[in-house]
């Protein structure tokens, strides 16, 4: 096995074993959990309503789902490198031959099973949301939507993790990354909102990944409710394809200027102003 296999192999192992530490950790798993309560609760309240016809809580489930791999992709991996870049993982990984790859492959196995995770939360919204109803075809579609969705947003969350000097800095990025999901059509026809907001939304990956999730899974009348009346398919799979490429493409040339910047001296300098943000004791 040469050694680039071997840090593919390293990497796949690396990210089984911090996820199976992740789930038996009640203070990293319960905020998880807790996240799909919420939003089981959120449909639960909102089963008894309609929105021309169809429930409401149908037309809603789609967009959670895009929204939980959307946020999950962009923000856990981003954070990650971000506080993996202070307490000297990262600089550990790059002693080691194809050390890096191997790191940056763990992330993203991490990141894809907590997701995981949240989406199988979900699976309760099936017993009391009116109206669900997805044959094999319609779930491999879905399958496909997220994960080139998934794609589309972590290298994204790679490359800002990548850039971001602190995890003060990467905790700043949580309010445009809520702002970016409020304006995408999750909680609320997007329709409803005035033309130019419609029109930044549509730029970034979010919006067309709850799009392209409520294609399958809502009946067709529901495209009423979106842009020109259309649930535009080849647009929603050209612009995620997009995102995907350039950030596939990007990712690892920012991610070796950050390991090129990563050294002892660094890693003290930065863990001593991480220090000064924690609270005293």
């Amino acid at each position: 096995m040469n050694v680039s296999s071997n840090a593919v192999k390293l990497g796949f192992e690396r990210g089984w074993i911090d996820f199976k530490r992740f789930v038996s950790s009640p203070g990293d798993i319960i905020p998880i959990l807790l996240i799909a309560a919420l939003s089981l609760g959120f449909l639960w309240y909102q089963r008894d309503y309609q929105v021309n016809g169809i429930s409401l809580a149908l037309v809603t489930l789609p967009s959670i789902i895009g929204m939980i791999v959307a946020f999950s992709g962009f923000s856990t991996i981003s954070s990650l490198l971000t506080s993996e870049q202070e307490d000297g993982t990262l600089l550990r990984a790059k002693t080691i031959p194809q050390g890096i790859k191997g790191y940056f492959i763990s992330r993203l196995v991490f990141v894809a099973l907590t997701t995981s995770i949240m989406l199988i939360g979900m699976l309760p919204a099936l017993f009391f949301v009116d109206g669900v109803s997805i044959d094999f075809s319609q779930g491999v579609e879905l399958a496909g939507v997220l994960i080139l969705g998934f794609i589309a947003t972590v290298t994204w969350g790679a490359i800002v993790g990548s850039l971001v000097k602190s995890a003060k800095d990467a905790s700043a990025l949580m309010f445009p990354t809520f702002l970016i999901i409020g304006i995408s059509g999750i909680f609320y026809p997007i329709t409803a909102l005035w033309g130019w907001v419609q029109a930044v939304a549509q730029i970034f990956p979010v919006y067309w990944l709850g799009l392209g999730a409520r294609s399958i899974i809502l009946p067709g009348q529901a495209a009423a409710n979106e842009i020109a009346k259309s649930w535009r398919t080849p647009e929603m799979l050209a612009i995620l394809a997009i995102w995907a490429i350039v950030g596939l493409a990007v990712a690892p040339k920012v991610l070796s200027r950050m390991t090129r910047r990563a050294t002892g001296s660094k890693m003290t300098v930065d863990s001593e102003h991480a220090k000064q943000y924690q609270p005293h004791q």
